[in-house]
C-alpha cells in the first residue's frame, strides 16, 4: 500500500484499531500496537480482495501485533520474576473490566500462538468459528479444540484464585 492510501486507511479506521489493541495489551501499549499495525500493513504484499476484507485484516493483523506484545512480557517475567510477583499482587478497581482483561492476559499467557488467535478472533473480534478456521487456515474442528483448552484453562486459573 502507497502513502495516501495508508493515510485514508488510518483516517478511517485507526480509532477502532488502536481501541482494540488498548482492550487487548492495556491503554499503555496500545498506542504502539496500533503503530505496529500500520507499519506491517506498509510492507503488506496482499491485495485486498474488498472493503470488507481489509478491515478483517486490519484487525487481524493489529491481533497478531497484540499477542506478540504479550508475549514480549511474558518473557520479560520469566526473566524477572520480581516484576512478576508485582503484578500478581491484588489490583482494586471499582468495574471489574480491569480484572477480566487481567484475567484474559494470564489465560492466553498459558496458550500458543494458535490459540491466542483463535480466542482473539472469535472473542474479541466476533468471528465465527469457521470464519477463524478459514482466516488461520485451519479446520473448525481445530478452533472448537482450542477454545474448549482455553475454557479449561480459564477454570483451572479460577480455581486458583
Amino acid at each position: 500500500m502507497q502513502g495516501q492510501a495508508i493515510e485514508q486507511l488510518y483516517a478511517a479506521h485507526g480509532p477502532a484499531i488502536e481501541a482494540h489493541c488498548c482492550q487487548l495489551v492495556g491503554d499503555s501499549d496500545g498506542a504502539d500496537a496500533l503503530q505496529e499495525t500500520f507499519v506491517r500493513v506498509l510492507t503488506w504484499n496482499e491485495r485486498p480482495r474488498s472493503d470488507d476484507h481489509l478491515v478483517r485484516s486490519l484487525f487481524r493483523i493489529s491481533t497478531n501485533v497484540c499477542i506478540d506484545v504479550l508475549r514480549k512480557r511474558g518473557v520479560r517475567h520469566r526473566a524477572a520474576p520480581e516484576l512478576l510477583a508485582v503484578q500478581r499482587e491484588p489490583i482494586h478497581v471499582q468495574d471489574g473490566a480491569h480484572h477480566a482483561r487481567d484475567s484474559l492476559r494470564q489465560v492466553l499467557a498459558r496458550c500458543d500462538d494458535t490459540t491466542c488467535s483463535i480466542v482473539a478472533l472469535c472473542f474479541i473480534d466476533g468471528m465465527r468459528r469457521q470464519e477463524a478456521a478459514e482466516a488461520l487456515g485451519t479446520t473448525r474442528r481445530t478452533v472448537f479444540n482450542r477454545l474448549e483448552k482455553v475454557k479449561r484453562l480459564a477454570g483451572e486459573l479460577l480455581a486458583e484464585g
